[in-house]
C-alpha cells in the first residue's frame, strides 16, 4: 500500500442514523472520524465491538459550529454552562478513548477582534486542560481555500502560538475541487502549520460528481509527509445515501495505491 509513514481513514461522521460501525471498511483505514453526536453510544455494545480494530477514532463538531461560534457574546452564565457541559463530552470522549475531537470557534473572528481572540484563549485553555486529562487533542477546523484575501497562513500559526496548548492543533479541512486548476497553497500551509496539523482531511461530494484524484490530493500528502512523520490523513465523502459512502469506502483503497507519495 503507497504512503508508508502515513496513517488512512475514513469520515462516516456524515452517514445520518449511524448505528453501528460497518465491519467490510478494508483494513487499509485504521483511523475512524464520526459525528460528535454519538459521544455518548460509543461504549454500547453496537460500536465498542467495531471500534476495536481502529487505531484512531474522532470526533467531529463536538458542539454544533452555529452554538460554539456565538456562545462567548452571551451572558457569563451561559458561557459558564457552555464550558461545564463541554467540558464533559470532552471527559466523555476521554473514557470512549477517543483520540480527538474538533470544535469550531470560529478562527476568523479571533484574528481580527482582540477582546474576542482573548475570551477564545481562556475558555481554549479552560478545555485544553480537560482534554489533556483525558488524553484526548482538541481540533480547530482550518479551512482550505482560505477566504479570499482576508488572513495569511501566519496569522493562524500566532494565534496557537499564544495559546500554549499542547494538546491543541488544527483540523486542515481541504476542499480539493475548490483548488482545481489554480496554484496550490500546499507549501505554504504546511511550511507554517504543519507540526500543528493533527489531521488532513480531503472533503468532497460524490453525489454531485466529485471525485478525488491524485493531482487534487497528492501535493499536499507528500509536502507535509516531507516535514514530519507519521500523518493522519481522513478522506471525507459529503453525502447522506449510506449507499453511497459504503461504495467510496470500497473504491478509496485503490486511490490510495494509486498515490505516488514516497
Amino acid at each position: 500500500m503507497a504512503g508508508h509513514g502515513v496513517t488512512w481513514g475514513i469520515s462516516l461522521a456524515h452517514w445520518d442514523n449511524l448505528i453501528t460501525l460497518p465491519n467490510d471498511v478494508p483494513k487499509c483505514f485504521n483511523t475512524v472520524e464520526l459525528s460528535a453526536a454519538l459521544v455518548d453510544s460509543l461504549t454500547g455494545p453496537a460500536f465498542r465491538q467495531g471500534l476495536r480494530r481502529y487505531q484512531n477514532v474522532y470526533l467531529r463538531d463536538l458542539l454544533d459550529p452555529a452554538v460554539s461560534r456565538e456562545v462567548l457574546d452571551h451572558s457569563k452564565q451561559i458561557v459558564s454552562e457552555f464550558k461545564n457541559h463541554f467540558n464533559r463530552l470532552v471527559t466523555r470522549a476521554g473514557d470512549c478513548q477517543v483520540s480527538g475531537v474538533s470544535a469550531d470557534f470560529d478562527l476568523e473572528r479571533a484574528l481580527q477582534d482582540k477582546d474576542y481572540a482573548s475570551d477564545l484563549l481562556n475558555i481554549l485553555r479552560i478545555f485544553a486542560g480537560t482534554a489533556y486529562s483525558a488524553d484526548c487533542d482538541l481540533l480547530l477546523p482550518l479551512r482550505v481555500p482560505f477566504l479570499p484575501g482576508k488572513f495569511k497562513t501566519e496569522d493562524y500559526l500566532t494565534f496557537v502560538t499564544a495559546a500554549m496548548i499542547p494538546k491543541l492543533g488544527f483540523s486542515l479541512d481541504i476542499h480539493p475541487h475548490e483548488t482545481a486548476g489554480k496554484e496550490l497553497p500546499c507549501e505554504e500551509i504546511c511550511r507554517w502549520l504543519g507540526f500543528d496539523i493533527s489531521v488532513m482531511r480531503f472533503i468532497y461530494e460524490p453525489e454531485t460528481g466529485n471525485k478525488l484524484v491524485p493531482k487534487l490530493i497528492e501535493p499536499w500528502i507528500q509536502t507535509l509527509k516531507k516535514l514530519r512523520p507519521g500523518i493522519k490523513i481522513v478522506f471525507v465523502p459529503v453525502c447522506k445515501d449510506p449507499d453511497v459512502i459504503k461504495n467510496e469506502i470500497k473504491t478509496l483503497p485503490d486511490l490510495i495505491s494509486s498515490l505516488k507519495i514516497g
